[in-house]
């Protein structure tokens, strides 16, 4: 049976001054946008375990390790193929995040296009491409 829905999980990596590492991502999903602001996370496999899912997803991303704190809140797009997928959203703590580097992504899909450290407000304010409203109506909510 074909998948109808995609469950995925993402993390809100924060700086000591509060900001947030937002990514700028490119995706087959969405081709019409040359990118959109999103956080750092992916789909889960079958059978994977939410965590460990979230862990190996921002390994593979970022090279950062990060500590799951709490769910913060969800939301969900809809990709251009129908599929819905829907985001957990966890707190995540990482020792060596501000020393970021997209130079050192090996990421083969060319997924990322970019970082920013903001603050949810300046997100919003910034009006940047979203796969979906759901995802400014979560900002608001962290």
């Amino acid at each position: 049976m074909a998948e109808l829905m995609y469950c995925g999980v993402k993390a809100v990596i924060r700086r000591k001054d509060g900001r947030i590492l937002f990514v700028k991502q490119k995706t087959p999903s969405f081709p019409k946008l040359d990118w959109y602001l999103s956080l750092p996370g992916g789909r889960l496999d079958t059978n994977e375990d939410p965590y460990k899912g979230l862990e190996r997803e921002v390994l593979e991303e970022l090279k950062l390790a990060v500590k799951i704190g709490r769910p913060l809140g969800m939301y969900y797009f809809m990709r251009d193929d129908g599929k819905q997928t829907t985001l957990t959203v966890f707190e995540c703590h990482c020792d060596n995040a501000e020393e970021l580097n997209l130079e050192d992504n090996t990421d083969t899909t060319e997924v990322f296009k970019g970082f920013e450290w903001l603050t949810a407000k300046e997100a919003l304010q910034k009006n940047y491409p979203v796969a979906h409203p759901s995802f400014n109506e979560f900002l608001k909510t962290i």
